[in-house]
This record gives structure tokens, C-alpha cells and sequence, in this order.
């Protein structure tokens, strides 16, 4: 008895329902679909139906590398359209009408925390909802990658905001990366300015070549 071939029909009837039950298995399909002359309808589906199992493998890594992809694709470019939408609401909401939240960023405070971390805490929101509707709503399985890509650009800015620039984790880590300190001095001409308006260079991810150091 071919067990691999006896799987794959078994698997076949279970999930397709397309093989009645008492068809033969084993060596008898095998001595079917290859080796009996015969031409009939009955042969011919046996034969494609088994050659199809012996691809099955390959169809599921087609299928998950399929997925990967588009998660890939989707988690990619969540992540820098986050750009954007921190530049815009860093821009026009913590130095608009959101400031208040913002002010201690840019000025003098005492303790480990600040108003500012506030934002963090509401940015955390879109992602946790989009992960859970992507895992828990049936159709909606788009939305985890996007939750996922948002998720992504968060630890990005804590890891570079938060520890590497303002070094609110004591590190000794040094910049000698040209586009980490391009990144780094843009956010520090940023801080320069203690006021609401007047800033520049409110990106987090890119900055313009004029930001270079030595520039």
C-alpha cells in the first residue's frame, strides 16, 4: 500500500468530497492512473486528481508565500505612510491645538514622564483596534498587517525618539551611521525652538540632505 498516496486521496475525499468512498487507494489507484491502458472518464479524473495531490505541497507553499507577501507589502508600506501622518500631526496637532500635550517636550520638566507621552498612548489605540479586527472579524484579515505596520513605526519612534535622541534610557550607544545623524541633528534643530510655533524638521524617519552633519 502507497501510504503517501493513501493520505493524499483520504485528503481529497475529506475536504473536496469530489471521490466516492468505495473508490480504490493505494497501489490500486497508482496501478489506475499509470499503469492500466484503460481510457475512461473515471481513469483519466483518477489520474489528474492524483497527479493534483502530488502538487498539493507546493500549492500550500504558493499559498503562503502569497500571503507573506502581501503582509510583507502591507506592513511595509503602513510603516511609511506613518511617516506622513506623524509629520502632519506632529506638525499641524502637538504644535497646533494639541501644544499643551506638547510643551513639556520642548521645555524644562521635572520627573520621568511628560504630557507628551499622552500621544503615545492615544497612536497605540489604531493599532491594537486594527490587530484585533484583523484576527477577530471574519474578511477583515487586511487590517493585522496594517495594525502590525503601525505597530512597527511605534517601536521605531520609541527606539529612536525616545532612547537614541532624547536618551530618556541611558545608553552609550554613538551615532556614526550618516543617516542616523542626519536624523538625529534634524530633531535637535527641531528642540532648539521652545515655542509653539517657529519649529522646523518635524519628520521622524526622513529628513532633507541640508540636515546632514558638517552641512
Amino acid at each position: 500500500m502507497n501510504t503517501f498516496l493513501y493520505r493524499k486521496i483520504t485528503l481529497f475525499r475529506k475536504i473536496f468530497c469530489l471521490l466516492p468512498k468505495d473508490w480504490p487507494a493505494g497501489e490500486e489507484i497508482f496501478k489506475i492512473c499509470f499503469h492500466s491502458k484503460t481510457k475512461s472518464p473515471g481513469a483519466q479524473f483518477c489520474g489528474r486528481m492524483y497527479k493534483f495531490a502530488l502538487n498539493w505541497d507546493k500549492f500550500k507553499t504558493l499559498i503562503r508565500m502569497f500571503y507573506f507577501w502581501i503582509y510583507f507589502l502591507v506592513i511595509t508600506g503602513t510603516f511609511l505612510l506613518m511617516e506622513g501622518a506623524a509629520w502632519a500631526t506632529h506638525k499641524y496637532v502637538m504644535h497646533g491645538f494639541l501644544w499643551t500635550w506638547h510643551r513639556d517636550h520642548h521645555q524644562p520638566h521635572e520627573g520621568f514622564f511628560e504630557r507628551n507621552d499622552y500621544f503615545a498612548l492615544v497612536f497605540s489605540v489604531p493599532s491594537v483596534a486594527t490587530i484585533v479586527a484583523g484576527f477577530e472579524i471574519p474578511g477583515f484579515w487586511l487590517l493585522k498587517p496594517i495594525g502590525f505596520g503601525i505597530l512597527a513605526y511605534g517601536i521605531f519612534y520609541i527606539l529612536f525618539h525616545d532612547i537614541l535622541v532624547h536618551r530618556r534610557l541611558k545608553i552609550k550607544f554613538i551615532a556614526r551611521n550618516r543617516y542616523l545623524r542626519r536624523m538625529i541633528r534634524a530633531h535637535q534643530v527641531h528642540h532648539r525652538c521652545r515655542d509653539k510655533h517657529g519649529a522646523e524638521a518635524f519628520g521622524f524617519l526622513y529628513a532633507p540632505k541640508k540636515y546632514d552633519p558638517g552641512v
